[in-house]
């Protein structure tokens, strides 16, 4: 949707390096020396992934309906003032 929207496709990637090993990409770049897209202000444009790091949860409901899934996630992508459930059990306090 964003890609149609902006007329790019979005290159994604995880390469080595970091603090963890693991550096995330946009287009080659990583944090704050890329600016992917400039979106119109006031206009919904895209959905927004949520992710827990470290974490996992399942999905008990969504938009007040009960959700199908039996599997565990870390992200999870909600659109605009849309409603979720969320079941987390935290077992690692993080930094």
């Amino acid at each position: 949707m964003l890609a149609a929207l902006l007329g790019h496709e979005f290159i994604l990637n995880a390469e080595g390096g970091g603090p963890y090993d693991i550096r995330w990409t946009i287009d080659g770049k990583t944090g704050y020396e890329n600016v992917a897209a400039m979106l119109p202000c006031g206009k919904v444009s895209r959905q927004h992934p949520i992710h827990l790091h470290g974490q996992f949860f399942k999905l008990p409901a969504t938009d007040g309906e009960p959700a199908q899934e039996r599997f565990w996630r870390d992200t999870l992508r909600i659109g605009p003032k849309q409603p979720v459930d969320v079941g987390l059990v935290q077992l690692d306090k993080g930094l």
